[in-house]
């Protein structure tokens, strides 16, 4: 071996853990930053402006029974008061026999810069083969991306149904091996029930709502915009999320990382900072306390050091 490679050999091997330190440092204060500038735990600046234009041509269409929001946009609007800061999209809901007349404002949002899909279209930033999505859209009427491709609103639809013919549906599904979820001790003095895709999916609580729950609209504004929502929405919440719907839940890698990072820069800084030195932190004292414990729980000896004094004639 030439000797220059045995002298870096013998460099790295001597310094392998400084090394491992300094990666783990500029992972932790990339990834950090990465999640701080491109807003990923507070997505709000990108999300609102989406809502604001997606609601002013909504608003332009005279549909029986209107838009309103739904699930997490619900839940952010009622309970945080505007947007949940690490939420990746917006949804809305609508009649299913009203989809069409909101499909038909493509063109004029896509003048805006936004993209739309419709049922059926294939979605390239939908499209996950680790996460088994095709990248069709499925489930809503409508989804419409911002101007980035990154965020977007589903437009999910809600199909009204009648106490039988909500039995009759969960009967016929049952009787083929699947579920059709209908709320808790639904009973014909209920009414007529509101149902998404949900119902039959089952993958999501809350599929079917009774139609006291949703009409009549109520407004509200998210941070100026003005919104719909459902007549009781903390019935909503409740069917959706349970009882314990209050209490913040990130999904993902955010549930790990954004309810303890600062969204305001200033705070931020400083837990970057701190945690930037934090895999040093380790790597200096680190050594020292593993070794305190192996000798506090008798897995290694004390060793003693003694000084050597020079012999000295009288």
């Amino acid at each position: 071996m030439h000797p220059k490679l045995v002298e870096w050999k013998g460099w790295l091997s001597k310094h392998r853990w400084q090394l491992v330190t300094a990666v783990v440092t500029l992972i932790i204060s990339t990834y950090l930053l990465y999640l701080h500038l491109w807003y990923k735990c507070d997505v709000r600046p990108i999300l609102l402006p989406l809502l604001a234009t997606a609601t002013r041509h909504f608003s332009s269409v005279q549909a029986g029974a209107g838009f309103f929001l739904d699930y997490g946009s619900l839940l952010g609007a009622w309970r945080d008061g505007g947007m949940i800061p690490h939420e990746f999209d917006i949804d809305m809901a609508v009649m299913e026999e009203d989809c069409d007349k909101y499909v038909a404002l493509r063109p004029q949002l896509e003048k805006e810069g936004l993209h739309m899909y419709t049922r059926g279209e294939y979605v390239p930033m939908k499209a996950n083969w680790l996460l088994g999505y095709s990248g069709y859209l499925s489930k809503a009427c409508l989804r419409l991306y911002d101007w980035n491709k990154e965020y977007y609103i589903d437009f999910d639809w809600y199909k009204r149904m009648t106490y039988e013919e909500a039995i009759a549906e969960r009967e016929k599904e049952e009787r083929e091996g699947r579920q059709f979820i209908l709320p808790k001790g639904y009973k014909k003095e209920d009414g007529d029930v509101l149902c998404n895709i949900e119902a039959w999916d089952a993958t999501w609580p809350g599929g079917c709502r009774l139609v006291s729950w949703v009409y009549p609209l109520q407004p509200f504004a998210v941070y100026g915009v003005p919104e719909w929502i459902p007549a009781d929405p903390v019935r909503n919440l409740e069917e959706m999320y349970g009882p314990d719907w209050k209490i913040p839940k990130p999904k993902g890698y955010k549930m790990f990382i954004c309810p303890w990072l600062p969204i305001e820069s200033n705070k931020f800084i400083i837990v970057w900072m701190l945690l930037t030195l934090l895999p040093y932190a380790i790597y200096r004292v680190g050594p020292i306390l593993w070794t305190k414990l192996l000798i506090l729980t008798g897995r290694r000896n004390v060793t003693y050091q003694y000084s050597t004094l020079p012999l000295t004639q009288k």
